[in-house]
């Protein structure tokens, strides 16, 4: 079973993305701040980790500089953004390590299948 740390403000969303992971067969582990998302990090090791690019102000490619600098980590990193990211945007994602983005809103019901086709990906290069 994959792990999955989902990280986001939006206490709803969190929970409802949980849910659609879970019913596709994830375990899910959500944080609303960099710190609670850091521990669960270290502690669950998860698979991928999915995260809001604006998370506590001062947004997922600061937490992703943190955990691909500071601890080395390898897992994918999928950051949420509620705005359509322009091509600087992307270009700054890619350089804190963020290996793919999606728009708020998402469709949860296909978000699990998207999640999978993208860890085939990782594993067939």
């Amino acid at each position: 079973m994959k792990k999955i740390l989902l990280i986001d403000e939006d206490r709803y969303l969190l929970a409802l993305t949980r849910v659609s992971l879970e019913l596709d067969g994830f375990q899910v582990f959500t944080a609303s701040d960099q710190e609670k998302a850091l521990k669960l990090w270290e502690i669950e090791k998860p698979d991928m980790i999915i995260l809001d690019s604006r998370i506590n102000g001062s947004g997922g490619t600061t937490l992703t500089h943190q955990i691909r600098d500071f601890r080395s980590a390898s897992q994918p990193v999928i950051v949420l953004s509620s705005n359509r990211l322009d091509e600087e945007d992307i270009q700054r994602c890619r350089q804190a390590g963020i290996d793919w983005h999606l728009c708020k809103p998402f469709n949860t019901i296909t978000l699990g299948k998207e999640l999978e086709k993208f860890f085939q990906r990782k594993r067939d290069s």
